[in-house]
């Protein structure tokens, strides 16, 4: 029986021509076989790379370079130093495919708005422990949105939005989202659990919400903590969703007639 390649992959292999960088992958053609490295690896000489074995891809994608747990694949933190020389388009797709899970078939729907899928439509058909995603208002999903998609959390485009699909401005070789993923549903709960909690009233002057934000924006995101663990008050995310609010309570300042 022919061993006929899916759509996706077929146009995959005919767009890439000598090279590509997809996400954090450099895919380099070597006559009919490939070379993938990090991104970050590019002019780095081909010996100085521990060559990976296909049946180790999966793994690499698995931990960061300091044993972190990686559970967003697409996040921009995969590790550097490796090679894949891949021996045929086949074996090069099947990388990426360990790399990044499911990114070829996303890539080749990236214009596609009926693979899409909306904030609402996604949460209004959860049901069990993310039933409660959907109570959260248009605002505070894109406040949501806004901290946990953010390019130094993930590398893939939104697509969707809360009630529709958006038109982004693309790459030939972008990286989409199509529809809300694990991680941002958990983070969604946990957001709607923390405005759930009591609240404390803690007054902010001007000038303090301003120092405040300037604190939270250059505060480096290296604190010991799992990516996807939001009952840490420390987490990177959780930290993004307080900068987006104090950002929408400062401007909400700005926007009140002066007396």
């Amino acid at each position: 029986m022919e061993n006929r390649r899916s759509p996706a992959i077929a146009a995959f292999v005919e767009a890439l021509e000598e090279q590509a960088d997809f996400a954090q992958v450099r895919i380099q053609r070597i006559g009919t076989a490939f070379e993938l490295r990090h991104v970050a690896d590019r002019e780095c000489p081909a010996d100085s790379l521990a060559s990976v074995p296909f049946n180790q891809l999966r793994a690499l994608a698995q931990d960061t370079a300091d044993g972190a747990f990686r559970p967003l694949k697409s996040a921009p933190n995969l590790r550097t130093g490796w090679r894949f020389d891949a021996r045929d388009e086949d074996q090069m797709t099947g990388a990426i495919d360990l790399l990044y899970p499911g990114g070829i078939t996303d890539w080749h729907s990236r214009n596609e708005p009926d693979h899409v899928t909306s904030y609402k439509r996604h949460t209004d058909r959860q049901t069990g422990m993310y039933r409660i995603t959907a109570m959260l208002d248009k605002g505070s999903a894109e406040s949501v949105f806004a901290a946990c998609c953010a390019p130094r959390f993930c590398l893939k485009n939104r697509r969707w939005s809360y009630d529709g699909a958006v038109s982004v401005p693309a790459s030939e070789w972008d990286l989409p989202c199509l529809e809300p993923c694990a991680v941002l549903m958990e983070f969604a709960r946990k957001a709607v659990r923390i405005t759930q909690e009591p609240t404390a009233d803690l007054p902010f002057s001007v000038s303090e919400l301003d120092t405040l934000l300037a604190s939270l924006s250059d505060d480096p995101i290296t604190e010991p903590t799992r990516e996807a663990d939001f009952a840490d008050p420390r987490n990177s995310r959780r930290r993004a969703l307080l900068d987006q609010r104090l950002r929408d309570a400062r401007e909400g300042i700005r926007e009140q007639p002066q007396q």
